[in-house]
């Protein structure tokens, strides 16, 4: 069995392809590997790849136990900091699972300088929606995931 982790806005999700659940970043705070048995049997989870913004340090798929610092260069401009995706990061790490670090578009990212505010610039979850727009749609498009937050994506030619 795989498992998934996306750390969004308001909460922290967690997927195998059968079962989910969420946790709010908040309760993150407390998280242990354990509780990954609500997905199934700790001794069947093959894998875990988890969607990582914060990664500015990081530009491709990489072991987490590969990523020095969690990966991060800056954590400014990247919202309010609570600690549940940290713990829940280490926790991963501590479990001993085989794991990787998914990064988003960051700083060091060949994006247009005008977005380049922020070091973190879009989540791997916003840019696994415009994947599957595109494989649809062709490859000029504009996205908007409109949640607790927007992110807009651009892609032109194929290219975020």
């Amino acid at each position: 069995m795989f498992i998934g982790i996306d750390h969004g806005t308001t909460a922290m999700r967690f997927a195998s392809g059968k079962n989910h659940f969420k946790i709010s970043r908040r309760d993150a705070i407390s998280f242990e590997y354990a509780q990954l048995e609500e997905l199934c049997p700790i001794d069947e989870i093959e894998g875990i790849a988890v969607c990582y913004s914060m990664g500015d340090a990081i530009s491709e798929i990489t072991d987490i136990r590969a990523v020095k610092n969690r990966g991060i260069v800056t954590r400014e401009g990247a919202g309010e900091h609570i600690g549940g995706g940290t713990k829940v990061y280490d926790e991963i790490v501590r479990s001993g699972i085989p794991a990787v670090v998914i990064p988003g578009i960051h700083r060091n990212s060949p994006t247009d300088p005008r977005f380049k505010v922020y070091s973190h610039q879009t989540s791997p979850e916003k840019l696994g929606i415009a994947y599957a727009v595109t494989k649809d749609l062709g490859g000029d498009v504009i996205i908007s995931d409109i949640s607790s937050n927007t992110v807009s994506l651009l892609v032109s030619g194929g290219k975020v």
